[in-house]
């Protein structure tokens, strides 16, 4: 009976915090008020305030009661969603890392989880599915597609703004904001032609294969000859980047690329190892243009051009669009 009670306090108070009867600030009615109001024992009513504090819904005050939070979960704390840990993606750090600068201003709160490729066992997305029942976030941004979350409530919640930052191949009813591949290369293309470069290898990893021929032709209509295009470096065995660099260096000078783009974030570390260990001068030998996701930066071992996404612009643009699907536009 007690629980009973209990949850029904509880969804009712909650339902008032959301739909705005208690609006941020200000005071809630009193334990005793409160008591007599739904008819509960203190201890039920103290048991549920508890749960409204520990969320972050309210706030007590000994002196002068207890008030809703100025900036409650429902309406200021993010999450950011993934598929696989945040670790093991330079991209997803760098969008927790650009979460961090934006949340400094106090503006918004940022909650990362990661759902393990939608296990229903796994910690995030059980600790995602309750904040999301819960109320505790205000709106969802997918830094990869939400697969396996179809027939959850993370896709079905109403009224859950939500954005995906995934170009158009993932098939989901979501809002998308994503990078376009395709202009970092020719932008990079066109800043090593800038330079004087004539002969540019590319250094990928094999997902970055869709799009490499219209790149490649896009090299040769700027004066450049069919470039050294590698695209089997394996992001998990980054070693084979710096294999790659060394062959290329090992070139004779005719046939030496005198310019290389790293079209990937994770090779970069190991490539500029592999130029480090030549006998080259760079950039003087061979210009090097790396991929980064600002405001995570690599290591690298050679002077390099950083060119890329720029994450806290990204997410900037996320909450625009969370922010006008929760005012309806």
């Amino acid at each position: 009976m007690a629980n009973r009670k209990k949850h029904s306090i509880n969804v009712e108070l909650r339902r008032a915090i959301f739909e705005g009867e208690f609006p941020p600030g200000i005071r809630l009615p009193t334990r005793d008020e409160l008591q007599v109001c739904y008819g509960a024992s203190r201890q039920t009513v103290q048991n549920v305030m508890d749960g409204l504090i520990r969320d972050g819904f309210v706030y007590a005050s000994c002196s002068e009661g207890t008030f809703v939070a100025e900036k409650p979960p429902h309406l200021y704390n993010y999450g950011l969603v993934t598929y696989q840990p945040f670790s093991l993606s330079r991209y997803a750090m760098a969008m927790q890392e650009a979460a961090a600068k934006l949340a400094l201003d106090g503006e918004y709160s940022f909650t990362s989880y990661c759902c393990d490729e939608g296990r229903v066992d796994s910690a995030g997305y059980r600790k995602l599915v309750s904040d999301v029942e819960s109320h505790r976030v205000a709106g969802l941004i997918f830094i990869t597609p939400p697969y396996h979350l179809e027939k959850t409530p993370i896709l079905l919640q109403k009224g859950l703004p939500r954005v995906m930052n995934s170009t158009p191949g993932a098939n989901y009813d979501i809002p998308r904001i994503y990078p376009r591949h395709r202009e970092f290369l020719e932008r990079a293309v066109d800043y090593l032609v800038g330079q004087g470069r004539k002969r540019i290898a590319l250094l990928a990893s094999s997902w970055n294969r869709p799009g490499m021929e219209d790149t490649i032709a896009y090299m040769v209509q700027h004066g450049n000859s069919r470039p050294a295009l590698i695209h089997e470096c394996d992001t998990t065995r980054p070693w084979s980047a710096m294999q790659t660099t060394l062959l290329l260096t090992e070139l004779s000078e005719d046939k030496r690329p005198d310019a290389l783009i790293i079209h990937d974030d994770h090779l970069v570390e190991a490539a500029t190892e592999g130029l480090a260990k030549s006998n080259l001068r760079i950039p003087q030998d061979i210009a090097v243009v790396a991929h980064c996701n600002f405001p995570n930066r690599p290591s690298s071992y050679v002077p390099v051009t950083r060119l890329g996404l720029d994450c806290v612009d990204l997410l900037k643009k996320d909450m625009e669009c969370l922010t006008a699907q929760r005012l309806g536009k």
